[in-house]
């Protein structure tokens, strides 16, 4: 399969060798030497063999002499976009030179090597034309013609498989939730599902379409739609399954299926599931929508569509479309114990080990799980051992669970340029975080895409979960994005490379350097100095990535023998030594060298003429950018972050003038910035954040035109914005917080029409933000987080400037009412918030508010509200019912009688994680069943004292909720209680994989087991609190918990001593850095050691780092304090206070 999948690369290839020998023949410099005629040759033949790719590529899936031509001839076309890009260069370089009599000798030689270049490249393409001939191929067959003339194996029906399903009873709720929250809207309801192929989300719509609740439905109907799409039969389908008594079966036009269709679902409550969309045409999706009532009032119909395509998805849902991720590897785990029927075999506990090593290759994905499960079954212990260290993980297989092949159907259907973006992509280690930028820079730089199609190849693959977002955004600038790759879908993109793409780590000799002379991409790992690359990769290498050195020490001519380099990325290393011999890699257009170790930038990189993208972000040696950077014409993207040795920019700087991206964020000492930055009249990203040495914005930058986005954050000396910023008619995000210094907006600040990012946290802006606002109408985010405002000016000005914002989707005022109104009276100032009618979050934490205005039921669409720390609000107002689609609402910090209101009021799991145990007099039981089926991350949990029954609490099962990480329990101090604490307790024992666990209000004498031996039930955790703990008096032995880095002691009356009792043995808290101590007015003794082996002490803590000692009056240490940095006390003082006796009683 590798090789059909990689000669589907071949119609990609071969139109960038066609563009260029275009290119090449209308340039006039090949005049100079009168190549004309064979590039006009290599012209024809390449326009013939393209006529008939498509026919080529369907017959490689069965004739193996075309796989080996298609990779002959992908060969070919790279091989003379090479010599083509060497020829024109040289050429230009030579025109330039105007050469004079002395130096026609080298001309000659170089002439003669061309032409020699040049024959054999046009003797090789005759040979493949040749052979091309002797094939017979077809002209202009698609290349989809192999797959619509087979029948459709993959066909679904409504039918659930007869093994039950793990791990989707979550996603089925969502599903169910996202339709019934919309049945009163009296209308179509088009729920659509989209994810990975194979993820499961034809078994989702199974399991949401065999539930119990759509029984009571008057029909329901599945239809499989498959990649062809048509409308007649998909109606057809629908009619056929419905009641047709009486009804005409005249169905050969598509208005009469219409027609029909009006008839039959006429007053009917109707499920229908379209399993397996394709179709992306808006014009048929909404003839589609059409056709299922939508719009049309008086409709009962509910559908569910699956797609892997993420816009198809956005295009026919009337709500937003739901993504289905992987499943966890621990239900990859229970899928394989089930299908390898794990429960009848020996060495159980030896096989669960491999198994679960199995379950984590499996990708979250289910049919991947089934696959092996099933492999399994007549298998024994090394038959178990050795399908784990077998190599179908990296391999196609029709064995391999249907995964793949599911995934090439998508590959299959890509346009030819959108197969190589995304088979290039497993140059990227797995699990990397690419960032969006750097690959659309490197498809550029490999002549894949002209630029403007970058971001929608990304969307693309995105839709078709090729790509999905990474979970690890960047913090600090989070509109930037980034993506990984599902380790499945990096498989295949592997697989399609081949040996076009070599992988070595150096270090250990892992290589897979086979075929040297096809591999044009490399990726080596853990490279030293001493291997010459020359000797593990070949000389036609294009792009050369690193990753795993701790410093990468290229040596002086390393990298000489790749003259076709086009990519060098070294941002996965440390730190890099660039060699002087940088600068004759002539056909480099990408090199990212972040935390560059050279003293300065080497003035060598200033002669490489292509240069598009330079990535020096880190590179805290340089001091100064040479003199020559203007000879960069090509630059697009440069990153200087971080190198604050910069005081000034060269003169030459200004010559950049093809320049889209400058991030110059922490350059500290830049003091200005040059009137020339006015020339890069092309540029769309300016980051300037953190230059806290630049005092002016020059004015010159307004003319900008194009600039989208720019950050000033933290530029706390910039004391005001050029006059004309209103010109930057395209600016949609500008950035700047903690600018202190600015205390007035430009008059034409409002004429930024197309903004629509916003971020004045901890601004003193006094003038002008009204009037701003009021042009602003397109902006979708505004924070004012601890915004401060003039108390002398118009408090009315502010409200009625943001009703005008009716398009913000997310507002963040936390901490600032009280600055932006009076204290007392700041809550009538909300009601604006009514008219906002699109906004999704709101965040008003940490305001002195009484209460909140009727108006916020009007917001439909607020998904989010968060209200932390507001300490006088005591009650919502009861018209929030009517924000329909509120999902979370924030009280962390709030009232107990607030909380209480909320969850009489909304649902439950609005306020999650916080939940309120509340007492059931009518039933007699509390309503903390409700959490028998969440499984959240975090749990605060409190009120405990109304559990009314231990029953209630082993429900729960709290220890199967795998993915609880922070757990916090309470009990309110003195109230009345129904259970003995730590009967109540034992049956709480959270999962083995918890990291934070809080205890407060906790009134019984002695702990339950689980929490006397949590080395053994909790070993993973790495934070406990012990918090008002009224009777006390022994604490557990914390110190064995191997992880332990945090820890919390306060309220604890009975407690006298601290000892070795807390140790629990020797090592103890081997990485317990922070120890807080508060409110202990009993504690008098802590032995800051405890004998270990041999008797010999050893300290408690020994790499504690920060220790809080409050209201602990009686408190010394023996035999001395230990060695660490006391936050807010000084060590004199526990040095004379700590170690002096107790006061007498």
């Amino acid at each position: 399969m590798a090789e059909v999948l990689a000669g589907w690369l071949t119609s990609a290839v071969v139109g960038i060798a066609k563009d260029k020998l275009a290119s090449a023949i209308k340039d006039q410099a090949n005049l100079l030497w009168n190549f004309g005629d064979d590039l006009e040759e290599m012209n024809s033949v390449l326009e013939s063999i393209a006529a008939v790719l498509h026919d080529a590529e369907r017959r490689s899936v069965q004739e193996m002499l075309v796989q080996k031509w298609l990779k002959r001839l992908r060969q070919t076309a790279l091989d003379i976009s090479d010599m083509l890009e060497d020829y024109q260069d040289t050429c230009h370089r030579l025109i330039a030179k105007k050469p004079k009599v002395l130096s026609y000798l080298p001309i000659a030689r170089k002439k003669i090597a061309v032409a020699n270049r040049m024959k054999s490249m046009r003797e090789e393409l005759r040979k493949t034309n040749k052979e091309f001939r002797d094939f017979n191929f077809t002209q202009g067959c698609s290349s989809t013609t192999s797959v619509e003339q087979h029948d459709d194996v993959r066909e679904t029906s409504s039918l659930l498989p007869e093994k039950p399903i793990i791990g989707r009873n979550e996603d089925k709720q969502e599903i169910i939730k996202l339709l019934c929250a919309s049945t009163n809207n009296d209308e179509t309801v088009i729920v659509a599902i989209h994810g990975l192929g194979g993820i499961g989300k034809s078994t989702l719509a199974q399991l949401v379409y065999n539930d119990a609740q759509f029984k009571n439905y008057d029909n329901c109907i599945w239809v499989y739609v498959s990649r062809n799409f048509a409308l007649k039969k998909i109606g057809r389908s629908i009619i056929s399954q419905l009641s047709i008594e009486g009804v005409q079966q005249n169905w050969d036009t598509l208005h009469m299926i219409n027609q029909c269709l009006d008839k039959l679902l006429h007053g009917k409550k109707v499920l229908i599931v379209l399993d397996d969309l394709w179709e992306e045409k808006d014009t048929e999706l909404g003839k589609l929508r059409s056709m299922l009532h939508v719009g049309r009032k008086g409709s009962m119909i509910d559908v569910i569509v699956t797609t892997r395509n993420e816009d198809i998805a956005g295009k026919v849902s009337t709500s937003k479309p739901y993504k289905l991720r992987p499943l966890k590897d621990d239900r990859c785990w229970e899928i394989i114990k089930m299908c390898s029927k794990f429960e009848q075999k020996h060495n159980q506990e030896r096989l669960e080990q491999i198994g679960l090593d199995i379950a984590k290759k499996c990708g979250g994905v289910a049919l991947a799980a089934q696959a092996v499960g099933y492999m399994l079954q007549s298998k024994d212990l090394s038959g178990w051992t050795e399908i784990n260290n077998n190599d179908i993980w990296n391999e196609s297989s029709e064995d391999n669970g249907g995964v793949l092949p599911s995934l090439k159907l998508s590959y299959e259907r890509m346009p030819p340029q959108l197969r190589i973006c995304f088979s290039y992509c497993a140059i990227f280690p797995k699990g990397h975080n690419i960032a969006e930028d750097d690959l659309i820079h490197q498809w550029i730089a490999l002549d894949f895409i002209k630029p403007s199609k970058g971001k929608e190849y990304i969307r693309q693959l995105l839709g078709m979960s090729f790509l999905q977002m990474s979970m690890q955004t960047s913090t600090t600038e989070k509109h930037i994005a980034q993506y990984t790759m599902h380790d499945l879908v990096h498989d295949l993109a592997t697989l399609i490379m081949g040996d076009e793409l070599i992988t070595s780590e150096v270090a250990s000799k892992i290589n897979n350097t086979r075929g040297q002379k096809f591999c044009r991409h490399a990726l080596v790992s853990k490279y030293d100095h001493g291997t010459k690359l020359s000797t593990i990769l070949p000389s036609k290498v294009r792009a050369l990535h690193f990753s795993g050195s701790t410093i990468l020490d290229l040596a002086c001519g390393a990298l000489s023998f790749a003259e076709c380099l086009r990519i060098l990325d070294c941002s996965g290393c440390s730190g890099i030594l660039l060699p002087a011999s940088i600068g004759k890699l002539k056909q480099l257009k990408y090199l990212s060298a972040p935390r560059l170790q050279n003293e300065g930038l080497p003035r060598y990189i200033t002669e490489l003429s292509k240069l598009q993208y330079l990535n020096l972000n880190g590179s805290s040696h340089i001091s100064a950018l040479p003199e020559s950077i203007g000879n960069l014409r090509c630059l697009k993207y440069l990153g200087l972050s971080g190198i604050s040795g910069i005081s000034k920019l060269p003169e030459s700087f200004g010559d950049l003038k093809c320049m889209m991206h400058l991030d110059m964020s922490g350059c500290s000492r830049i003091g200005e910035l040059p009137d020339s930055l006015g020339n890069f009249t092309n540029l769309q990203h300016l980051q300037l954040s953190e230059c806290s040495g630049l005092k002016v914005i020059p004015e010159s930058l307004c003319g900008l035109t194009q600039l989208q986005f720019l950050n000033l954050s933290s530029c706390r000396q910039i004391a005001r914005l050029p006059e004309a910023i209103g010109n930057l008619v395209n600016l949609q995000y500008l950035i700047m917080p903690q600018c202190y210094s600015i205390k007035e907006l430009p008059k034409s600040f409002k004429r930024l029409h197309n903004l629509l990012h916003l971020n004045l946290e901890s601004s003193y802006i006094l003038e002008g933000l009204p009037e701003a606002l009021c042009g602003l109408t397109a902006l979708q985010y505004l924070c004012m987080r601890n915004y401060i405002w003039d108390h002398n000016l118009e408090k009315d000005d502010l409200p009625v400037a943001m009703r005008n914002l009716t398009n913000l989707k997310e507002l963040d005022l936390a901490c600032s009412l009280h600055r932006l109104f009076d204290v007392e009276h700041n809550d009538s100032y909300l009601d604006f918030i009514g008219t906002l009618i699109n906004l999704e979050i709101l965040d008003l934490s940490d305001n002195e508010l009484n209460y909140l205005p009727e108006s916020i039921g009007n917001l439909k669409r607020l998904h989010t509200l968060n209200l932390w720390a507001c300490e006088r609000l005591k009650s919502l107002p009861d018209s929030i019912r009517g924000a329909t689609g509120l999902k979370s609402l924030g009280l962390e910090g709030c009232s107990d009688t607030l909380i209480h209101q909320a969850n009489s009021l909304l649902h439950y799991s609005l306020t999650l994680p916080l939940f309120m145990v509340r007492a059931d007099d009518i039933s007699g039981y509390s309503n903390l069943h409700l959490l028998e089926g969440e499984d959240y991350g975090e749990l605060d949990i409190r009120c405990l004292e109304n559990v009314r029954y231990l029953e209630e609490a082993q429900r729960l099962k709290m220890s199967t909720k795998q993915n609880l990480l922070t757990l916090e329990l309470k009990w309110t101090s003195y109230a009345d209680r129904h259970l003995e604490d730590k009967d109540l307790l034992e049956q709480l024992l959270p999962p083995m994989n918890l990291k934070e666990l809080f205890l407060e209000g906790y009134s019984s004498l002695n702990f339950p087991s689980w929490l006397m031996d949590l080395s053994h039930h909790l070993p993973n955790l790495t934070s406990i609190d012990l918090t008002d703990l009224p009777k006390c008096s022994n604490l557990p032995p914390l110190g064995q918990l191997p992880y332990l880095e945090r820890m919390c002691l306060s309220t604890l009356p009975n407690i006298t001593k601290i000892d070795k009792g807390i140790c629990g043995g020797n090592g103890a808290f081997p990485l317990l850095t922070n120890f807080y101590l508060g409110t202990m007015e009993r504690l008098e003794e802590w032995n800051t050691t405890y004998p270990g082996e041999d008797g010999v002490e050893e300290f408690m803590f020994p790499v504690l780092d920060v220790l809080e000692v409050r209201s602990c009056p009686r408190l010394r240490l023996k035999p001395c304090p230990p060695k660490c940095h006391c936050r807010r006390c000084k060590p004199a003082a526990i040095a004379a206070t700590l170690l002096q006796p107790p006061p007498a009683a």
